[in-house]
C-alpha cells in the first residue's frame, strides 16, 4: 500500500514568523496514490519550542482539513510548534509539523514590544543627477548697472545626449553643448515693456543651435526699473518634463484655457513629447550660471529642493555668490553620493534561538557577521504605510557566534522615497529620508533573553560605501573600488560617525494633507497599524543565462535573455579592469528591420520606459566582481552593456527573475505550441507584476497597483500560484485607501487613477474570487464592512431618472471596439455582479442583510435588461443618442458629427459587440431567456469579421475585447455551449487575437493587443506601450477550468468537478495539466483517438469529485481496461447534459470514451 502524506500550513503559510493573531488557522492536505483514501480523523498538538503546552485538539473525528487554534493565549514573540496526526479509512496515520512564531501585538511602532529600538538613519539625501527628472532649482540673479541679460542652465551634458547610443535624436554632445537656458533679460524694459524670462535649448537635437522656447513677461510689480539691479529669485519647478517658472514667487507661466489634468499651464521642455508617456528629458544633469557676453552678473545661493514637502535641500551651492562676466558660464555638478550603511557589534553567549525583527522606511538589507540576512527583496514590501506598514522576522540562530558579532545594514529608496508611480509629483511619496527599526532577540538555553536595538547611541554609519545611489525605477551605481571589506563583521576598525535618530515629522516626512492633481490625500499616522510580514516577499524564482550577445553598433553589446522578466542581472566580471565604467540598460524589445527605424536597427527600444531611466552603473575594481543590484529592478528581456572593449560571454551574464509569486501552482499543455506558449507568457506575467504588490507592469515609471488589471485577473491568478495572503494584503491596501463616502481606490496602494467602478470593484471580485479559492472566510469577515461601505457608494450613484450606475470613467480599456461598446453597460453589468457579490458574502457571513441586497441584485439586473437588451432579439443596445456616438474621456465633450449605427427592432441604436455580449452573461446579469440570446448574438459577432474603432475590417474569430471583456469572453461561449467557437477565438492567430503576439516572438503577456504588428512595428504606440501587462492573460483561468475541466464546487476545492472539453474541431487533440488546488494536486488529461478520446485523472485524497465526460448516450467508456461501474472508487450516476457523469474517489484514473 502506498504512504500517506500530510502537509500542514499556518495561516496559509509554511513556518511563519510572524503571526499577529491569537487564533491561527491550521490546514492542510493529504496526498496518497490509493484510491479511496480519505481522513477519518485529527489531532494537533501545539507546544512552545521548548516544549510547553499550549493546546492538544484530542482525536477529532472528522474529514475537515482546518481548524482554529483552541488553546490558551499566545504571547507575543513565542516560538510555536505545532504537530499534526491525520488517520485515514485505511488505517494508516501521517504527521506534519509546523513551526510558527507569533508577531508583536503592538499598535504602531511606539509601545514596548520594540524594546526601545528608534528609527535610525544617516539623515542623508542623495542626488543623482542624470536621473532626476523632478526637482526644484533656485538661485538669486543680480544683474550689474549696465547689464541686462544673464541666467541659470539646468539639464547640461546629459549622459544620454553625449551618446548616440543612448538617444533616439542621433545625437552626441561634447561637454557644454547641450543644456536648457533660463534667461532673464531686462533689454525689453528700455523700450518701455516688461522684462522677460526667455527659455531656450540647446543640444537637444542635432547641430548645436540655439532654440527659443518661449518668453515668459515678468510683471512690473515683480521686476521693475527701480528693483532692475536688485537680486531677483528665479525659481524653476520640474516635473517629468514640464516646467514652472517663478520670478520672486510669482508664477510667470499661466494655463491657456481652465487647468485640468491635462493642462496644468506647465511649460514643455521635453523634445521627446509633452506629459507622462515620453522617455524624459532634461534631467537635472550639471546645472550652472551664465553672463551673457558683455554683461556682468551676481549668482547667488543656488539650491536644489526635493519637489514634493517636505521640501528639503538637496544641494546648495554658491553660498556668498559669485560674479562672472563676459560670457562666462559657472557649471556645477550636484552630484551628492551615498546610501546609508549602519552596523554595531556585540557579545553574545551560546544561544538557544535568535530572531530579528526589523523593518524600514525605505527598503533594507541586513547582515549578520558579513552574511546576508534571509533571501528577500525590497523588504518591507510597498503597503500604504501611514495606514500599515509591516516588520519581517528572520530567525538568525544560525549567524550568531559565541562571542563579538556584528549587525549591518544597508538602505535605500524603495517606495518610501525617489521617484513612484507615473506621476512626478509622487516622488517622495511619503518621505525622503531612509531609517531603520530593528531589535535582534538572543535566546539563550536557560530561558534569559539578550536584546540589541536600533540606537544612535550603539550604531555608527556611513554614506561612503560602494552603492552611490539607489532608485527602484532609475538603477543603481555600484564603484567597486569603494568597497569596505569587513563592515558588517566583527572587529571592523574604521571611525564611523554615530547614527542619527529619525523620528517621523515633517522634516523628513509627507505629513498632513498634500494637494493631487486629481484629489487630496490626507498622511496622518495617527492610527497606524505595524503588522508583521503578509504574504511572501520578493524573491528570486529563476535564473536565466544569456542566450545570445550582438553588437549592433561599436562598443554596444547587447545581450539576450529569451524571455522577459522582472528583475536584475548577475554579471561576472573578470579582474584587471580598474577604473572602467560600465553602463547597463534594459529593454523589453529591440527596434525592428522595418524601415521606419532602420536607423536603431538591432538597438533596445526603451521609448515606452518613459521617465524611468533604468540603468545600473558599475565602476570596476582591481578584483574580479560580480554585480547583481539588490535595490532595484528592470522589466526586460535584453540588457545593453557599453563601456567594454570586448563583450562578455554569454557564460558571465545572468537574469534573475524576481517575484512574491514563489511558486506556480497550475500547468496546461496541448498540442498547440502556440497556446502553449500563451500559457507560459500567462504564468510569466504574473510572477513579473508580483513585486510586492500586484502591478500594472513592472518596466516603466508606472508599476502601480491598478485595480482594475487585478480584478479581471484574479481568477487566473488564484489558479497559477498560491496568493492567499498576497491577495489579503492588497485588499488591505484597498481598505486603507477607502474614501470616506465608500469608494474603493483605482490604485492601491499609493491612490490616484481614474478607472471607476471597473477598477474600483476590485474591492469585491479579488475578495470573493479568493474565499471561492482558498475557503477562508476570515477574509470576507475582516473585508465585509469595507464591501458594505462601497455598496453604499455605488448605491448613492444609481442616476435617478435612468436607474444607470454613475460611477464609472474607463470602459473596456484598450479594446478594438472599446469606443463602440458604452461604457455605461459596463459600469451597470459590475454593479449588477457587486450586489451578487455583496449578496453572497453577507449570506456566508450570516448577516441579515443579505435578502435585502439580494432583492436589489435582481431589480438592477432586470434594470439593466430593460435598457441594453432589445427584448425581441437579444440584441445589445444602447442606452441613448449621445452613448451610441462613442465613447469619449470624461473631460471630453460629445461629438456629435459622428454617424450613428443602425437601430435595433426595439427603436435603439444596435450595440452589438463582443464585450456587450459577454460580459453581462458571465456576470450573471441576464436571466435565462436573455443570456440565451446574448449567446447567440455573441457567436454571431466572433464568427463574423468585425469593424474596430478605426475602421479596419478584422477577421472572423478575432478577439475584439480589451480590459474588461477579454476575462469573460470564452466562459462566455462556453455558458452558450459552444466551446467550439472558444476554441476557434483562443487558436486564431490572425490580429487581434492572443496567439498573434506569440508569433511575433512574446514571451509575457502585452498590454496592447497591437503592441507591436509586423506591417506598423510599434504603431505609434512606442511609448505608451508594455509588453508586460497580464490583463489579457485572463485567458489562463478559462485553460485550466474547461479545456481541462478543473472547477471548483465548494470553496477550497473540497468537493469539485472534473469536466473536461475537448475541441471538437480536432484543431487542439490533446491536452494535460494540473492545478495545486488548497485540497492537493488535482491532474486532468485528454487526447483524441479514432472515434472517441482517452483520458487521466488524479483527484487527491480526502476530496469529493463528480467527473463529467462529454459523449453520445451510448458510447461506450472504460476505465483502466473494465467497465466504470466495476472499478475501484468509480461510481457510475448517469447521463445527463450531454455528459456521462460518475462519483469518483480519490487515486488515478484512465478512461476511454469511444462514441
Amino acid at each position: 500500500m502506498s504512504e500517506l502524506k500530510v502537509y500542514l500550513h499556518t495561516e496559509h503559510e509554511s513556518n511563519p514568523l510572524c503571526i499577529e493573531t491569537n487564533t491561527p488557522l491550521f490546514s492542510w492536505y493529504l496526498e496518497s496514490q490509493a484510491r479511496g483514501c480519505s481522513q477519518t480523523k485529527y489531532s494537533i498538538l501545539v507546544t512552545t519550542i521548548d516544549g510547553s503546552l499550549l493546546w492538544n485538539s484530542g482525536e477529532v473525528a472528522s474529514d475537515e482539513m482546518a481548524a482554529i487554534y483552541a488553546g490558551t493565549d499566545l504571547r507575543p514573540e513565542t516560538t510555536c510548534s505545532a504537530k499534526l496526526t491525520v488517520w485515514d479509512n485505511l488505517n494508516r496515520t501521517a504527521e506534519s509539523t509546523c513551526i510558527f512564531r507569533t508577531g508583536l501585538r503592538t499598535e504602531g511602532f511606539n509601545g514596548e514590544a520594540w524594546s526601545g529600538a528608534k528609527w535610525i538613519g544617516t539623515g542623508s539625501r542623495d542626488v543623482r543627477p542624470e536621473a532626476m527628472f523632478v526637482f526644484e532649482l533656485s538661485c538669486k540673479l543680480t544683474l550689474h548697472p549696465g547689464s541686462n541679460s544673464g541666467g541659470v542652465l539646468v539639464g547640461a551634458d546629459d549622459p544620454r545626449l553625449m551618446d548616440r547610443n543612448k538617444n533616439i535624436l542621433g545625437i552626441e554632445a561634447k561637454p557644454g553643448e547641450s543644456y536648457v537656458y533660463f534667461r532673464l533679460d531686462t533689454s525689453p524694459m528700455e523700450r518701455g515693456e516688461n522684462a522677460v524670462v526667455e527659455i531656450s535649448r540647446v543640444g537637444y537635437a542635432t547641430g548645436s543651435e540655439m532654440e527659443s522656447l518661449r518668453i515668459l513677461d515678468i510683471p512690473q510689480e515683480v521686476l521693475s526699473s527701480n528693483t532692475r539691479f536688485e537680486p531677483h529669485l528665479l525659481t524653476l519647478r520640474f516635473n517629468n518634463g514640464l516646467a514652472d517658472i517663478f520670478m520672486d514667487g510669482h508664477k510667470l507661466n499661466k494655463p491657456s484655457g481652465p487647468p485640468s489634468f491635462f493642462n496644468t499651464g506647465a511649460l514643455n521642455l521635453n523634445p521627446a513629447g509633452a506629459g507622462n508617456d515620453y522617455i524624459c528629458f532634461p534631467a537635472l544633469c550639471t546645472v550652472g550660471a551664465r553672463a551673457e557676453q558683455g554683461q556682468t552678473l551676481t549668482a547667488e545661493d543656488l539650491v536644489i529642493r526635493n519637489f514634493r514637502q517636505p521640501r528639503n535641500v538637496l544641494f546648495h551651492a554658491m553660498e556668498t555668490g559669485e560674479t562672472l562676466r563676459d560670457g562666462e558660464i559657472r557649471w556645477i555638478d550636484p552630484t551628492v553620493g551615498g546610501t546609508p550603511m549602519l552596523r554595531t557589534e556585540f557579545s553574545a553567549k551560546s544561544i538557544a534561538r535568535a530572531y530579528l525583527t526589523i523593518t524600514a522606511r525605505g527598503i533594507y538589507e541586513t547582515y549578520i557577521n558579513g552574511r546576508k540576512v534571509g533571501n528577500d527583496y525590497f523588504a518591507p514590501g510597498l503597503t500604504q504605510y501611514n495606514k500599515t506598514h509591516m516588520y519581517q522576522v528572520y530567525d538568525v540562530s544560525d549567524y550568531i557566534r559565541a562571542g563579538d558579532n556584528a549587525l549591518g545594514i544597508q538602505l535605500a529608496e524603495g517606495w518610501w522615497s525617489g521617484m513612484i508611480t507615473f506621476q512626478g509629483e509622487n516622488t517622495n511619496f511619503f518621505g525622503d529620508v531612509q531609517s531603520v527599526l530593528a531589535k535582534l532577540v538572543l535566546e539563550y538555553p536557560d530561558g534569559s533573553r539578550g536584546v540589541i536595538v536600533t540606537d544612535p547611541d550603539t550604531f555608527t554609519s556611513s554614506t561612503h560605501g560602494p552603492i552611490s545611489h539607489a532608485s527602484l525605477f532609475q538603477g543603481q551605481v555600484y564603484n567597486a573600488n569603494c568597497e569596505i571589506s569587513g563592515w558588517a563583521e566583527p572587529g571592523f576598525n574604521e571611525c564611523w560617525p554615530k547614527a542619527v535618530e529619525i523620528p517621523l515629522s515633517q522634516d523628513n516626512a509627507v505629513i498632513g494633507t498634500v494637494a493631487g492633481v486629481l484629489s487630496s490625500q490626507e498622511f496622518d499616522y495617527s492610527q497606524q497599524k505595524c503588522l508583521g510580514q503578509i504574504g511572501n516577499g520578493v524573491k528570486c524564482v529563476e535564473k536565466l543565462s544569456a542566450l545570445t550577445v550582438s553588437n549592433p553598433r561599436k562598443g554596444v553589446y547587447v545581450y539576450d535573455f529569451g524571455q522577459n522578466i522582472a528583475g536584475i542581472p548577475e554579471i561576472h566580471f573578470s579582474a584587471g579592469h580598474k577604473g572602467t565604467k560600465v553602463t547597463m540598460r534594459y529593454a523589453e524589445v529591440l527596434y525592428p528591420e522595418l524601415p521606419e527605424y532602420e536607423q536603431h536597427r538591432g538597438m533596445i527600444m526603451v521609448e515606452n520606459l518613459r521617465a524611468t531611466l533604468a540603468t545600473d552603473e558599475v565602476i570596476l575594481g582591481s578584483d574580479a566582481f560580480c554585480f547583481a543590484p539588490q535595490f532595484t529592478f528592470h522589466g526586460f528581456r535584453y540588457m545593453e552593456i557599453t563601456g567594454l572593449e570586448q563583450p562578455l560571454p554569454i557564460d558571465k551574464v545572468f537574469a534573475l527573475a524576481l517575484s512574491s509569486a514563489e511558486t506556480i501552482t497550475a500547468e496546461y499543455h496541448c498540442s498547440d505550441e502556440g497556446v502553449n506558449r500563451l500559457f507560459r507568457n500567462v504564468c510569466w506575467s504574473l510572477r513579473d507584476n508580483f513585486i510586492s504588490i500586484p502591478t500594472d507592469c513592472p518596466q516603466r515609471n508606472e508599476r502601480m497597483g491598478w485595480s482594475g488589471d487585478l480584478s479581471v485577473f484574479s481568477r487566473t491568478a488564484v489558479h497559477m500560484t498560491d496568493c492567499n495572503t498576497f491577495l489579503r494584503r492588497h485588499l488591505m491596501a484597498m481598505r486603507d485607501l477607502q474614501r470616506e463616502d465608500g469608494m474603493f481606490p483605482d490604485i492601491a496602494p499609493i491612490g490616484g487613477g481614474f478607472g471607476g467602478i471597473l477598477w474600483g470593484s476590485a474591492g469585491m471580485t479579488v475578495a470573493w474570487e479568493s474565499y471561492l479559492q482558498y475557503g477562508d472566510k476570515r477574509l470576507l469577515e475582516e473585508h465585509y464592512g469595507a464591501m458594505t461601505r462601497y455598496i453604499d457608494f455605488l448605491n448613492a450613484h444609481v442616476d435617478q431618472k435612468t436607474g444607470l450606475q454613475t460611477a464609472g470613467e474607463l470602459g473596456d480599456w484598450l479594446g478594438p471596439q472599446n469606443g463602440k461598446t458604452e461604457n455605461g453597460l459596463l459600469w451597470m453589468a459590475y454593479y449588477v455582479y457587486d450586489l451578487e457579490i455583496m449578496a453572497k458574502t453577507a449570506a456566508v457571513l450570516g448577516k441579515p442583510e443579505a435578502e435585502t441586497y439580494s432583492q436589489l441584485h435582481r431589480l438592477s439586473s432586470r434594470r439593466f435588461q430593460e435598457i441594453y437588451l432589445d427584448e425581441k432579439t437579444g440584441h445589445t443596445v444602447y442606452s441613448s443618442e449621445d452613448c451610441a456616438r462613442g465613447n469619449r474621456m470624461i473631460f471630453e465633450p460629445i461629438d456629435r458629427t459622428k454617424p450613428l449605427p443602425p437601430k435595433a427592432e426595439c427603436g435603439s441604436y444596435l450595440m452589438d459587440t463582443q464585450t456587450s455580449y459577454c460580459v453581462p452573461m458571465a456576470l450573471n446579469v441576464l436571466d435565462e431567456d436573455g443570456a440565451i440570446k446574448a449567446g447567440v448574438h455573441l457567436v454571431d459577432v466572433c464568427q463574423r469579421e468585425n469593424e474596430d474603432d478605426g475602421g479596419n475590417l478584422r477577421p472572423e474569430y478575432s478577439l475584439m475585447t480589451g480590459f474588461i471583456g477579454t476575462a469573460w469572453i470564452l466562459p462566455s461561449l462556453t455558458m452558450a455551449g459552444r466551446d467550439d467557437i472558444a476554441y476557434r477565438v483562443l487558436l486564431n492567430r490572425q490580429y487581434p487575437s492572443w496567439l498573434y503576439p506569440v508569433d511575433q516572438g512574446a514571451t509575457s503577456i502585452w498590454e496592447r493587443l497591437d503592441s507591436y504588428t509586423t506591417d506598423r512595428g510599434f504603431g505609434g504606440h512606442n511609448s505608451m506601450n508594455s509588453f508586460n501587462h497580464y490583463s489579457f492573460g485572463a485567458v489562463g483561468q478559462w485553460m485550466i477550468t474547461r479545456s481541462l475541466g478543473i472547477v471548483r464546487e465548494t470553496p477550497g476545492f473540497r468537493s469539485f468537478t472534473l469536466r473536461p472539453m475537448p475541441d471538437e474541431g480536432k484543431r487542439v487533440t490533446e491536452a494535460h495539466g494540473w492545478y495545486l488546488s488548497p485540497c492537493g494536486k488535482i491532474e486532468s488529461s485528454w487526447k483524441a483517438i479514432t472515434d472517441g478520446y482517452e483520458y487521466q485523472f488524479a483527484v487527491p485524497a480526502n476530496t469529493n469529485c463528480i467527473l463529467e465526460l462529454p459523449g453520445s448516450e451510448t458510447a461506450v467508456i472504460r476505465e483502466s481496461g473494465t467497465m466504470p461501474e466495476s472499478a475501484e472508487g468509480c461510481k457510475p450516476l448517469g447521463y445527463n447534459g450531454g455528459c456521462h457523469r460518475f462519483d469518483l474517489a480519490s487515486g488515478t484514473y484512465s478512461f476511454t470514451v469511444i462514441n
